[in-house]
């Protein structure tokens, strides 16, 4: 299914973390003091705090994936090689054993990050 993203959408970030009335403490500032800690998915578009504005979006197989953009991924390195490899690892873990070897089309956006909510930015 191709994406309905374009160039200049925006997109507001997700993340872990806690709601107290409206003040919001985020799990990657580093907090682990006990309480109810919500996973990203039910975190309110108001209590956001970054924003990403897309770049490029392009339709591509997993397995096309450069050294570079498997860098770009963030992903957690688990070793030392090729960045592509070290992706694929990261991938098959994720997806299963059989996920690399079936090349499924994946949508790549590159973009800006802004460090501020969705709805404080300027039309």
């Amino acid at each position: 299914m191709w994406t309905k993203c374009t160039s200049s959408d925006r997109l507001w970030v997700r993340e872990a973390h806690r709601l107290d009335g409206n003040t919001v403490t985020y799990r990657a500032e580093g907090d682990t003091s006990p309480g109810r800690w919500r996973p990203g998915i039910h975190m309110p578009r108001w209590a956001s705090r970054m924003t990403l504005v897309v770049k490029t979006v392009r339709r591509e197989r997993v397995r096309e994936i450069s050294d570079d953009d498997a860098r770009a991924e963030g992903m957690i390195v688990r070793g030392v090689g090729e960045m592509k490899d070290l992706f694929r690892d990261q991938w098959t873990d994720m997806h299963g054993a059989t996920a690399w070897d079936d090349d499924p089309e994946v949508i790549a956006l590159t973009f800006d990050v802004l460090s501020e909510n969705i709805d404080s930015l300027p039309a």
